[in-house]
């Protein structure tokens, strides 16, 4: 028997888990000698769950610490007031479940759906020598350290969660009740915050590069510290929140720059080799809506821009840094960005059509060409009608909506790429890899 915050918790086997999911199996199959999963307060610590489906099921007041739910269905399963700490839910569905009270520390919901699930606070119930349910003790979501990498938050309710140094990198929290959620120190790169409920929220210190703040509400907000650098704030008013000491986007008239000057001594230093002129450095700069058409901006340093709405049609763009910087809508129609570093970079609703962003070869003696590098970048909605992507690393890229018709993505690496609702007509899809991808014929 274990005791775990003062209730004693009967140990479960893994032969008792299995002959329990099988009942619920039956139960949920409406066949007869089936029975509803319930496993409250019991000590079920490193047992195996995976690829299950345990919709329903009720884990109140259990310790499930180090146990495995890999791909199950967990939609509204009730985890009230459990032990999470180091569980593993990777891709698992937890829609509307029920997480208050719960101790989610060191845990992995990467990939999990946890649209509108419940991981706010709560009381602990437990009998009195009457028989009647008195609170045992307050219950706070503990959610340190976990990971929601790419994890679905859409309309979660997290209220006072606490989270310090939470990876939520490239979650969906749009529309999320972050209400005095504490997140200071958290990774939110990419992450989707359109219009969450983030007042009086501490995320202070929190990295977030390409993150969406459109529309949310940051009304004493607490951003002191943060990096916005080629962050989304678009419709959300920041001046309701610390900002103290935060990291924004440089403007060019901050820095004094002439953008015309930069580009003409970027060219002679690609004319010459290196030997005249000066690479063009522009990372985490505002250049958005700017004109580059054209221009010649290889090998350019742009990592962590924000080039929203440019134009950067037919512009050359082989071997340039962008990593993580902010693309929404910009054009890059017939641009040349082979071997072109826009790994995290945000080109939701981006025109790429006849985009080259292939591999490019350096010089005849070497033997394999540099690939571009798209992995974990946002292409939502992205146009990219007839653009060679040959050889490209697009691993963990998101290319939902995206119109990929006529699109060349032989040889290119598409692990736990997702390609859900794309246009994928007269597209050539023999790639390299594909362990993990969504929506690739």
């Amino acid at each position: 028997m274990t005791i775990v915050s003062g209730i004693k918790l009967t140990r479960c086997s893994q032969a008792e888990a299995e002959r329990l999911c099988a009942e619920h199996k039956r139960y949920s199959d409406g066949l007869i000698g089936g029975k509803r999963l319930s496993l409250a307060f019991r000590d079920a610590a490193d047992l195996d769950f995976r690829n299950l489906d345990l919709i329903d099921c009720e884990f109140i007041g259990s310790s499930f610490e180090g146990a495995v739910f890999d791909g199950s269905r967990l939609r509204s399963a009730v985890f009230f007031g459990a032990h999470l700490e180091a569980a593993s839910f990777r891709a698992c569905d937890l829609i509307r479940a029920d997480l208050r009270g719960a101790n989610l520390s060191g845990a992995d919901l990467e990939g999990a759906d946890l649209t509108r699930a419940d991981i706010r606070e709560g009381f602990i119930l437990t009998r009195d020598a009457k028989g009647n349910f008195v609170p045992h003790r307050q219950s706070i979501t503990h959610v340190e350290g976990a990971n929601f990498t790419n994890a679905n938050l859409t309309g979660a309710r997290l209220g006072k969660a606490v989270g310090h140094g939470t990876t939520l990198a490239n979650a969906n929290l749009r529309n999320c009740r972050l209400t005095e959620a504490a997140l200071s120190g958290s990774d939110l790169r990419g992450a989707d915050l359109t219009g969450a409920d983030l007042s009086s929220a501490d995320l202070s210190g929190c990295v977030l590069h390409g993150a969406t703040l459109a529309g949310a509400i940051l009304d004493g907000a607490d951003l002191s510290g943060a990096d916005l650098t080629a962050a989304n704030v678009e419709d959300s008013d920041l001046a309701k929140a610390k900002t103290e000491g935060a990291t924004k986007a440089l403007s060019v008239q901050d820095l004094g720059l002439d953008i015309r000057q930069v580009l003409k001594d970027h060219a002679r230093w690609i004319g010459s080799l290196g030997h005249e002129g000066f690479q063009a450095d522009l990372g985490r700069v505002q250049l958005s809506g700017l004109d580059f058409e054209g221009k010649d901006l290889s090998a350019a340093n742009l990592e962590l821009a924000t080039l929203s709405w440019s134009n950067a049609k037919g512009a050359r763009l082989s071997m340039a840094n962008l990593s993580g910087a902010l693309l929404l809508e910009a054009v890059f129609q017939d641009a040349d960005l082979r071997g072109a570093n826009l790994k995290r970079a945000v080109l939701t609703g981006a025109d790429l059509r006849r985009a080259k962003l292939g591999a490019v070869r350096m010089g005849s003696g070497q033997r394999q060409p540099w690939a571009s590098q798209l992995t974990e970048a946002k292409l939502i909605r992205a146009q990219l009608r007839d653009a060679d992507l040959q050889g490209a690393n697009l691993a963990r890229a998101d290319l939902r909506g995206a119109d990929l018709r006529g699109v060349i993505l032989t040889g290119a690496d598409v692990t736990d790429a997702d390609f859900s609702d794309a246009n994928l007509a007269g597209a050539q899809c023999d790639v390299a890899r594909r362990r993990g991808v969504k929506g690739l014929p």
